[in-house]
């Protein structure tokens, strides 16, 4: 959110971080290396629809370019940080993308959440002072400069980069290979292609300790963990067959249809149709948190709390 708002109020300012960024959520499926390109000419006085222009791009890559370019483009517009984040919510296209993660996924997701609470956060700020807030966020939650600092970051994140110890979270056999990008195969070569870029992300986590290398484990480890050497107290696995990907997602995609009713995620409602709340969430009625064992009830606006149902 913070690239997109940072790009739109100060396009002479961009960073090519930024533009990666931008271009990555939802995956615009700008060519390796152009970040940099469109970032220089954004300082350099060009628009974004100029920008984008003299990107060295296929055909198929130029829609997703151009979104791009509109979208940015319209959102420099806007000066009411909540209408800045309604716009790239819906047509920016963040709560659709963060749906599907969402809906692919067998683990809880938070992204829905945050961008609820930033709307709120939003409401009566105007856009420049939305994006000095944001950053103050971003500074704080950025790595310390002690000793003793801990930083949270994604395997991609840690490309190229060494620590002396490194805990590698969710070393489990269901996320290395990653089910989700397992299942985007549609042919059995497609599937060991797959396998293989995940093979090559695992060892990408598994080489970025220069003393001290934990894998925390919470089912089955990942079978790169024994081919790696490492594993030795646990028995081997294999990496998960095509069938049992496709498997795993149509239990998933069942369960996903029982969540729309309430019977699994939020406990069995009594009756007046409330329940205690199983995860935390907001409330869309009066805004307020929802804590888990919160009464709560299923109407039209979504998960409420049980006294705000006939408001």
């Amino acid at each position: 959110m913070l690239a997109y708002l940072r790009l739109a109020s100060g396009p002479t300012l961009a960073s090519s971080e930024d533009v990666d960024r931008s271009f990555r959520v939802p995956n615009r499926y700008l060519p390796r290396g152009a970040a940099i390109r469109v970032a220089e000419l954004l300082r350099a006085g060009r628009t974004f629809r100029e920008a984008i222009a003299e990107v060295d791009a296929e055909a198929w890559r130029r829609r997703g370019l151009q979104d791009w370019a509109d979208l940015l483009s319209d959102l420099a517009a806007i000066d009411s940080a909540a209408d800045a984040l309604d716009l790239l919510r819906t047509r920016g296209g963040l709560d659709r993308h963060y749906a599907s993660v969402e809906q692919m996924t067998p683990h809880d997701q938070v992204e829905i959440e945050a961008l609820d609470e930033l709307t709120q956060w939003a409401e009566e700020v105007g856009v420049s002072e939305f994006v000095t807030k944001l950053a103050a966020l971003a500074t704080g939650l950025s790595v310390d400069s002690s000793d003793d600092a801990i930083e949270l970051n994604t395997i991609h994140g840690a490309k190229g980069r060494e620590w002396a110890i490194v805990v590698l979270l969710g070393a489990d056999r269901d996320q290395m290979p990653h089910l989700r990008a397992l299942s985007a195969a549609e042919t059995d070569e497609q599937f060991d292609e797959l396998v293989e870029d995940e093979r090559r992300l695992a060892y990408v986590a598994l080489t970025r300790t220069k003393e001290r290398f934990v894998a925390v484990v919470t089912d089955e480890p990942s079978p790169f963990l024994h081919e790696a050497g490492l594993g030795s107290s646990t028995r081997p696995t294999s990496v998960p067959s095509r069938n049992e990907v496709e498997a795993r997602f149509a239990a998933i995609a069942r369960r996903n249809r029982d969540d729309a009713t309430g019977s699994n995620l939020r406990g069995t409602p009594d009756r007046t149709g409330a329940t205690d709340a199983r995860y935390p969430g907001v409330c869309p009625v009066c805004g307020g948190p929802i804590e888990i064992g919160t009464r709560i009830a299923r109407d039209r606006r979504g998960w409420v709390h049980e006294q705000c149902q006939a408001l």
